[in-house]
């Protein structure tokens, strides 16, 4: 039979997180495996002022439920959204019998209702009648920031570096030219860079 699997080391995230996050100029954030985000960097927090969240921690499907997404995406949140939320599902189907789990998927229910639990059985249904041997890679997920003075599109995608830890980064990589000389404006007036933690 096939050795087992070696399981992730544990390791507090402020150990590894902190150099890491501190050192990317882009806007990147750490999820553990259950997709609470852990650590983000000074430039996630010049976006989207994670450490305001009045819930700590932050889940990484909250801010697909968030009023601003719903209005930003109109008409087509939910297909905007079905993508990610399928990879999610598969990214964490392992995790499903844990106590954990489960009371991360009552908490969303919770916050965010029938729609929650709509968007996430068709994602469960999508899974179920799928090739069991799709990726497990969270697809890229189109973001928009927004103020009075510029318009930045993102790529939210997750390193291709594997982490040997229960922990994923996600990055903001500019979507397009113009996109990317925007941000290196905003990041050139952003507060001195450090790293935020959920706790």
């Amino acid at each position: 039979p096939d050795a087992p699997a070696p399981k992730p080391a544990l390791v507090d995230v402020k150990i590894f997180a902190g150099p890491l996050l501190n050192n990317l100029l882009l806007p990147a954030f750490v999820i553990d495996s259950l997709g609470y985000v852990q650590a983000w960097n000074q430039a996630v927090e010049t976006l989207w002022q994670l450490s305001r969240h009045p819930t700590p921690p932050l889940h990484i499907l909250e801010r697909l439920f968030d009023p601003s997404t719903h209005s930003l995406l109109g008409e087509g949140w939910q297909s905007a959204i079905a993508g990610f939320i399928e990879d999610f599902y598969r990214m964490t189907l392992a995790l499903s019998g844990s106590s954990e789990y489960g009371l991360m998927i009552r908490t969303l229910e919770q916050r965010y209702g029938e729609e929650f639990v709509g968007v996430w059985n068709e994602a469960g249904a999508r899974v179920a009648g799928a090739d069991q041997d799709c990726a497990l890679d969270m697809d890229g997920l189109r973001v928009l920031y927004q103020d009075s003075q510029t318009e930045i599109h993102f790529l939210v995608v997750q390193s291709i570096f594997r982490l040997s830890m229960p922990y994923r980064l996600l990055i903001h990589v500019p979507f397009g030219a113009d996109s990317y000389r925007r941000y290196k404006t905003l990041f050139a007036g952003m507060e001195p860079q450090r790293v935020y933690f959920s706790e």
